[in-house]
């Protein structure tokens, strides 16, 4: 038997032999993010964007017990080896222990920045390990609570690209936890901004090319001077992972969208909050502004793509269709048409005077995770699981170009302001530009890793695991290089 927990809010048990399934059950209220047998296969623990842990009678289908006390997604839950204790973990940044008997908390640890990952517990349940969106692997003493070992990783996957509005440069924040500032022409990083505790999710200039701004996984938004390279404002108030920055026209205001389900829009000259939008109910994972800077769009898990007033701070439209998390929206540059694209590998062009779809673009096989209009709004970009990009030409619905070349998930994609060539930021860790008319790239950007051009042919005492990890953070082995070297 298998059980599987899907965006659908449901559970379901599979026959492994047939590949037929036996059960159906429903309860959660939000995207199932963990599923997990008791030992004994009598029981099924599962966690949810919902902010609960459940268990589950596997025999019947049966809801035993619900525990209501995590303030955000239950990302992962885990049965002890004897099956008497269940530990979740929660993007609120916690572990709990819990007796499956009574439901009780048994512990609960303050763990890492950012996203929570995974959990497991060791064969002899005396000890549990976590991964989380701060890089980092722990193991906790389960009778204790305290930390026994902490593991620091690196993970330089490219979040978010945008163009300066000159296009001569171009911006990335990465999961390294770093925005990086590269010239165009040269492929050269110019300058690297690490100021962020947790991955950088949005990186977006002002319409003047002076102010860049970042979100990041440590729950603040930082404005950056791009003369003197220093932080000039960082807005705090978010309880969750800032996962969207965007500016509006006129550069004097910024919005900012993420977990903790809000959407916070700030002053860009004094810092303060000016409003925020609180009737979401769940993450927000895209924000774009209107060209008239009168509308802010959304959206997030729950499907939907919503329209605000920004004077009001109302909500104007709400458009449904999508059935999966909405991932990107895109204003067209005449502002008469809204783009979104989701979780259900499509995307969609919206009328925004009767809330209609005018078309649905279907080709991508994977998650839709960045859409763009082209300046010209002829041209619409968008980025996917598949990992690849397509470009769709919006009068008839036609692809007119399958870019390809990314070995993982693309996950940001821009124009450049002459429309003449797209970047492209993927989870393979590199920065791509295309270009559009021959659908070729022209070239690949990649940030020196910690270990970047080492070689290590000839060293002593590394393991096989030891030289992998080692590989993957940038180290070559040339013996040719280390055989010139003697020969010299």
């Amino acid at each position: 038997m298998l059980a599987s927990g899907s965006a659908d809010h449901t559970i379901r048990l599979w026959d492994v032999t047939t590949g037929q399934p036996l059960q159906t059950w429903q309860g959660h209220t939000g995207q199932l993010r963990s599923v997990c047998f008791s030992p004994d296969g009598q029981i099924l623990a599962s966690g949810s964007a919902d902010q609960t842990v459940r268990l589950w009678e596997v025999s019947s289908g049966r809801e035993l017990q619900a525990f209501h006390v995590h303030t955000n997604w239950v990302n992962s839950v885990c049965f002890s080896p004897n099956g008497q204790i269940l530990a979740s973990g929660s993007d609120d940044q916690t572990i709990r222990l819990w007796d499956v008997a009574s439901g009780q908390v048994l512990q609960a640890f303050q763990v890492h920045k950012g996203r929570f990952s995974s959990i497991c517990f060791s064969p002899d349940g005396h000890i549990l390990a976590s991964g989380g969106g701060d890089q980092s692997v722990r193991f906790w003493e389960v009778a204790s609570g305290q930390v026994l070992r902490a593991y620091q990783g690196y993970i330089n996957w490219v979040e978010s690209v945008c163009f300066s509005p000159d296009g001569q440069f171009l911006a990335s924040g990465s999961a390294d936890q770093s925005v990086r500032l590269w010239e165009v022409a040269s492929g050269q990083v110019l300058q690297t901004f690490q100021a962020h505790l947790g991955g950088v999710n949005s990186v977006c200039f002002s319409p003047n090319g002076q102010i860049l701004a970042s979100g990041g996984g440590d729950q603040t938004v930082r404005l950056w001077d791009l003369t003197s390279c220093k932080v000039l404002q960082t807005f705090q108030g978010h309880r969750d992972w800032v996962r969207v920055v965007c500016f509006s026209p006129d550069g004097q205001s910024l919005a900012s969208g993420g977990g903790d389900q809000t959407i916070r829009l700030w002053d860009v000259a004094s810092g303060q909050p000016l409003y925020t939008f609180q009737d979401q109910t769940s993450r927000v994972s895209s924000l774009c502004f209107s060209p008239d800077g009168h509308t802010l769009a959304g959206g997030g898990l729950e499907q939907l793509v919503c329209l605000w007033d920004i004077a009001s701070g109302q909500t104007r439209q709400t458009f449904q269709g999508h059935t999966g998390w909405v991932s990107s929206v895109c204003f067209s540059p005449d502002g008469q048409t809204l783009a979104s694209g989701g979780a259900d590998q499509s995307v969609r062009l919206w009328d925004l005077t009767n809330g209609k779809v005018i078309q649905t673009y279907q080709g991508h096989t994977g998650w839709v995770r960045s859409i763009c209009f082209s300046p010209d709004g002829q041209s619409l970009a968008s980025g996917a699981a598949d990992q690849t990009v397509h470009l769709w030409d919006i009068a008839s619905g036609q692809v007119l170009q399958i870019l390809q070349g990314h070995t993982d998930w693309v996950r940001s994609i821009c124009f450049s302001p002459d429309g003449q060539t797209l970047a492209s930021g993927s989870t393979d860790g590199t920065i791509k530009l295309w270009d559009l008319q021959t659908g070729k790239c022209l070239k690949t950007f990649r940030a020196d890793r910690p270990y970047e051009r080492m070689n290590i042919a000839g060293v002593i005492g590394l393991t096989t695991a030891q030289k992998a990890t080692l590989k993957a953070l940038g180290a070559v082995e040339n013996s040719e290089q280390e055989t010139d070297i003697a020969s010299e």
